[in-house]
């Protein structure tokens, strides 16, 4: 996240990060992250998380991956 210049710890309550995770263990240049702060429950943010993940993975990444909750 600090490559988006997004320092997580300054972040609000209910926050949450989410990565899309490769398939195998390879490692690659671009990775499609998510996350959310200062949201009225906990399940919401992870679920603002996944989505802005999925979205960026949409439009950022070419091999397979999963979004989930890292944080």
């Amino acid at each position: 996240m600090l490559n988006y210049d997004i320092k997580f710890d300054e972040m609000r309550n209910y926050k949450s990060g989410a990565i899309c995770i490769p398939d195998n263990n390879d490692v690659y240049d671009k990775y499609a992250i998510g996350f959310s702060y200062n949201m009225y429950n906990k399940s919401d943010a992870n679920k603002v998380a996944l989505s802005g993940c999925r979205e960026m993975k949409k439009k950022l990444i070419s091999y397979e991956c999963k979004c989930e909750i890292i944080l």
